[in-house]
């Protein structure tokens, strides 16, 4: 298959599996097929047995719509947008991500580039990340090893953000504690307010804007070499 292929997937309720590895054609295991005659790199599955599966090639952009089940993507794809309104939805590593939905659990161990993530209610983790933008109603955000921007913010739950690199960061928790942790030697200048107790262990400079409220909770500004990362 030549070019980048771009797979489309509609899930009505069920597992989505996809896999990336070293191949030249797109193997469907689970679902129903159609082509777009005018881009054959262009393909469409759907799932009439409740189940997805499919093997892509490394850097596959997929765009993936589900009702309700369980995504799971291993292997590294391209950019990657996935919707849905329930479930969990676990992403070993992309180029890009832009993410919305409604329930569920998030974990993506790698963004190339940018990460961005909406949920209603579920917990939501980035291992490693060019850049984040992460909003969640209800439920806990940890984004570590970001190299770029992060604005990560909860209504209820904690904020946890490592920084690998100097960049801006803007978080914010109506309910619950905000931890920042900065590389070692960088001097951020700050914007904190919290309604409860200010732990901050850097002195303040200009090398990047920190932003960070807690309404509820505790607010921590740490050097990564000081909490032992």
């Amino acid at each position: 298959m030549d070019g980048t292929a771009t797979v489309r997937v509609a899930s009505r309720s069920g597992n989505v599996t996809v896999v990336a590895e070293d191949r030249v054609d797109i193997l469907v295991e689970r679902g129903e097929v159609s082509i777009d005659e005018t881009s054959p790199t262009r393909i469409s599955v759907s799932d009439r047995a409740g189940r997805i599966g499919l093997r892509v090639p490394v850097g596959t952009t997929l765009v993936i719509g589900a009702q309700s089940g369980n995504v799971d993507i291993s292997g590294p794809v391209g950019a990657t947008s996935v919707n849905m309104r329930s479930g969990r939805m676990m992403i070993e590593q992309a180029e890009q991500l832009d993410i919305r939905t409604t329930s569920g659990t998030v974990g993506i161990g790698g963004c190339t580039c940018g990460c961005r993530i909406n949920s209603g209610s579920g917990n939501v983790t980035v291992d490693d990340a060019g850049s984040a933008d992460v909003m969640v109603t209800s439920g806990s955000i940890r984004v570590g090893g970001v190299r770029g921007p992060v604005a990560a913010k909860t209504l209820s739950g904690s904020v946890e953000v490592a920084l690998a690199e100097p960049a801006d960061v803007e978080a914010e928790s109506v309910s619950g504690h905000v931890r920042i942790e900065v590389p070692p030697g960088t001097h951020p200048q700050l914007d904190v307010k919290t309604g409860g107790s200010l732990s901050c262990d850097v002195d303040e400079g200009s090398d990047f804007k920190l932003t960070a409220t807690s309404v509820s909770g505790s607010l921590t500004i740490a050097s990564a070499e000081a909490s032992g990362d």
